[in-house]
């Protein structure tokens, strides 16, 4: 009898011990990264609006007290999903969403528009070899911005064109 009663306490402190009445989910405190892709609204300067798998986006954000300001991410196929390639990799620091732009094509150092300093546009003077590639010179931007979380990370851009024609 005795080592029942042992058992039955030991048994029942187990269980005790396994339940929480806080009614709590434990909170996700691991960074998780951020994934992009986005589409081509508009007209381009290729045949199509779709993306040729190589080019390259800059993308912006603050995720808690981390800053993120022109992380390159190329896409990897024509359905404009993005992969990280250089740079401080974009991940949610916490729970809270995050609002991210992003622009094309790439370009490692954003200059002022008199060519002094850094600043967050790009200015680039088109010359003829320039025009031999328009893609190249098509600049697109994410003016609707696009939105994710750890619980949400998938970014959709929607990407409009930023040049006219003069003729």
């Amino acid at each position: 009898m005795k080592v029942t009663t042992i058992i039955s306490i030991l048994a029942a402190g187990v269980i005790m011990a396994s339940c929480s009445s806080d009614g709590t989910s434990p909170v996700n405190t691991m960074p998780v990264a951020a994934n992009f892709y986005g589409n081509i609204k508009g007209t381009r300067a290729t045949i199509d609006n779709t993306w040729d798998g190589t080019e390259s986006i800059g993308v912006s954000g603050v995720s808690a007290s981390t800053t993120y300001s022109n992380i390159k991410y190329t896409a990897y196929d024509a359905n404009g999903d993005f992969n990280y390639v250089s740079g401080n990799q974009i991940f949610y620091q916490d729970n809270a969403s995050v609002t991210f732009k992003a622009y094309y094509p790439y370009a490692a150092t954003l200059t002022k528009s008199d060519g002094t300093g850094t600043d967050t546009y790009i200015c680039k003077t088109i010359s003829a070899t320039d025009e031999a590639t328009p893609s190249g010179i098509d600049y697109l931007y994410d003016g609707t911005t696009g939105t994710g979380s750890q619980a949400s990370p998938r970014v959709k851009f929607t990407f409009a064109h930023t040049m006219s024609e003069l003729t």
